[in-house]
């Protein structure tokens, strides 16, 4: 079975769209890092957003258990960030491989941009899903909860754009090397 390509990326070459593609990969990735280490690096300033939302104030818990004092909030704000700058710094390297892939017409260097990027696509879209059975469940979720997926779902569809386009640009650097073996011209 033949897997269907893009032709190009927004009226552009597919190496273009992987270049932008993965400049702006590299720009979320360090902005996002930033920020998250400017965040862990004051233990007080979460503490302190936390005590400013009126829907983190601890309540009765309908099942009896204590509500989470701010400090155990706090912490487990901390983690998440901790986790997810984690993710931020892993991302870069092949975030960069997938620019030099794009600059020398180098098709295996665009496999881990592939698989990492998969990984984060499927994990993105079983996220949405979840909260997408969670609110739907709880017949009264906030308006907020459902923008959140929403966003979710938008962002899952441009990512999966980007996928689409650097998976047809690697089709399209393989078909090359293919021709390139069997004596037929290249295509430039």
């Amino acid at each position: 079975m033949r897997l269907r390509r893009l032709k190009s990326c927004c009226c552009c070459s597919l190496r273009d769209g992987v270049t932008t593609i993965s400049l702006l990969h590299c720009l979320v990735d360090a902005l996002g890092a930033l920020w998250l280490a400017l965040l862990l690096a004051d233990a007080r300033l979460v503490r302190r957003l936390l005590a400013t939302e009126p829907e983190v104030a601890p309540a009765p818990a309908a099942d009896g258990l204590p509500p989470p004092d701010l400090d155990t909030l706090s912490r487990a704000v901390r983690v998440g960030a901790l986790l997810l700058l984690a993710l931020l710094l892993a991302s870069l390297p092949v975030d960069l491989a997938l620019l030099v892939a794009a600059a020398r017409r180098r098709r295996r260097l665009l496999l881990p941009w592939l698989g990492w990027q998969g990984l984060l696509l499927v994990g993105q879209l079983l996220l949405a899903l979840t909260e997408l059975l969670a609110a739907a469940a709880s017949l009264e979720a906030a308006p907020e909860t459902w923008a959140v997926i929403v966003l979710q779902l938008v962002i899952a569809t441009v990512s999966g754009y980007c996928y689409a386009v650097v998976l047809s640009f690697f089709l399209q650097l393989r078909e090359q090397d293919s021709k390139d073996y069997t004596g037929a011209p290249i295509m430039t």
